[in-house]
């Protein structure tokens, strides 16, 4: 199965989000997966990586290991913003969500949102 592995501190955290979990997310919030992932909340993030950690790793993970694992990836220095960017969507990827291109489109949009920002 493919993952994708993030390294945080010496440790590789695998993500894999399951089409079981896909379904137990949209039957849960009743929205669409996709819909559901571009909500930049942090509920959100701490919901999709406690799924995607039980799908990488076939064991279910709780709430409180989702919210450790996302204080770890802040005090590491990322923002919400990063880990959505950085983490979440290429685990998506990895997951067959979104297409590479998809991807790369996204975070080349992120770049050029960034350069405007530093120029404007």
């Amino acid at each position: 199965m493919k993952t994708f592995t993030y390294v945080l501190n010496d440790e590789e955290i695998e993500l894999r989000l399951t089409s079981s979990d896909a379904i137990k997310i949209e039957d849960t919030y009743k929205v669409k997966l996709l819909d559901f992932i571009q909500d930049y909340s942090i509920k959100t993030i701490v919901t999709l990586l406690r799924y995607m950690r039980k799908g990488a790793s076939g064991k279910p993970q709780s709430q409180e290991d989702a919210e450790k694992l996302f204080d770890k990836l802040v005090d590491s220095g990322l923002a919400l913003e990063n880990i959505l960017t950085d983490i979440i969507l290429p685990a998506c990827e990895k997951s067959g969500l979104l297409t590479e291109s998809d991807l790369l489109k996204i975070q080349e949009a992120k770049e050029d949102s960034k350069e405007r920002a530093t120029q404007g």
